[in-house]
């Protein structure tokens, strides 16, 4: 995962948290495009998962800004509509955030309405792609460990999240006094400011940055780190189904873990195995038991498959209690 220097200098363990990238999201050539051959590709709108306005932290808009270019010239013309522009950054304006309220199974992926203002065509469609924030960084339309990567990759959103808005309030109380406290920046006044506050990030002192980490950012980052070792624990003995969802087809059946983006086509037999994973017994005594009833052997290798796509995992009484969970809350 690849954060803003400014994050890492808050928090240089950032750059050692084990989130790399995920293959099966594949953003050069997307992997929920509509194709004749997977009916489950179901993003249409030729902005795919940028049907998302970004909430940009005033600093980051700032580096975009600097940087010129696309970029910059995209936010400039966010910047003329000041519903949402504040001191902190940028945010869905009001009209946005009401319509999309509610449906966003409905138009995410679907609706080109709700195109992100930084998109523009090209492998990435992202203007802003070296700035983007917290959720950009961490979303996937599919992980590659199923349900526990996506956990994982919940946690590292909040952690990095958290520094964004904790910087973003930290160059605020900065500010000067035309941009403090106005409900909604004029987009001169927002762009000047947003440089500002890029430069003052730049130019504070190790020892002022470092100042922002909390009890709840370190809370934060052993989170996160728990979140990834439970994401790459081996495969344990005795397992159970985690299927979100199936639909039938021609081939088997599509199923889902934690995202109705994320399916798996799975053999028409699966659920004669999956039926013996039941919590007690191991899954290789699953395999024996299941290949008997089909009259056919079952490869160690699906079970393999289904816990590294997350389509099986631990019993709920086996998973670690120490973990905590996480939900996107204000900061302490």
């Amino acid at each position: 995962m690849q954060v803003p220097d400014p994050l890492l200098r808050v928090l240089p363990e950032l750059a050692d948290l084990p989130f790399g990238a995920e293959p099966l999201a594949s953003c050069a050539s997307c992997a929920m495009a509509p194709r004749p051959s997977d009916p489950d590709a179901v993003f249409v709108s030729p902005t795919r998962c940028c049907t998302y306005h970004p909430r940009l932290a005033s600093f980051l808009a700032g580096r975009a800004l600097r940087r010129g270019g696309v970029g910059a010239e995209r936010i400039r013309q966010r910047l003329r509509n000041p519903d949402g522009v504040s001191e902190l950054g940028i945010v869905p304006p009001t009209g946005t955030r009401e319509r999309w309220a509610g449906r966003t199974a409905q138009v995410f992926g679907r609706d080109p309405s709700f195109a992100c203002p930084y998109w523009v065509e090209g492998p990435l469609g992202c203007s802003i792609h070296e700035d983007r924030d917290a959720v950009c960084r961490t979303w996937h339309c599919k992980v590659v460990t199923g349900q526990r990567g996506q956990v994982a990759w919940t946690a590292a959103n909040v952690l990095v999240a958290s520094l964004e808005r904790r910087l973003a309030r930290w160059c605020a109380e900065r500010a000067p006094a035309d941009v403090r406290g106005v409900e909604w920046l004029p987009g001169d006044v927002a762009e000047r400011w947003f440089v500002d506050a890029a430069r003052l990030v730049d130019e504070a002192s190790d020892e002022e940055l470092r100042a922002l980490r909390t009890s709840r950012v370190e809370a934060l980052v052993e989170a996160a780190a728990r979140r990834a070792a439970e994401r790459d624990r081996p495969l344990p003995d005795v397992v159970v189904p985690t299927l979100a969802s199936w639909e039938r087809r021609p081939e088997g059946f599509s199923v889902t873990s934690f995202s109705p983006f994320d399916r798996v086509l799975l053999p028409p037999w699966i659920f004669e195995l999956l039926s013996r994973l039941d919590g007690e017994r191991t899954w290789r005594d699953a395999v024996d038991q299941a290949s008997d009833a089909l009259g056919h052997p079952i490869a160690h290798d699906l079970v393999w498959m289904l816990w590294s796509r997350g389509l099986v995992g631990v019993p709920v009484e086996n998973e670690g209690s120490d973990i905590p969970v996480l939900s996107v809350l204000p900061d302490d």
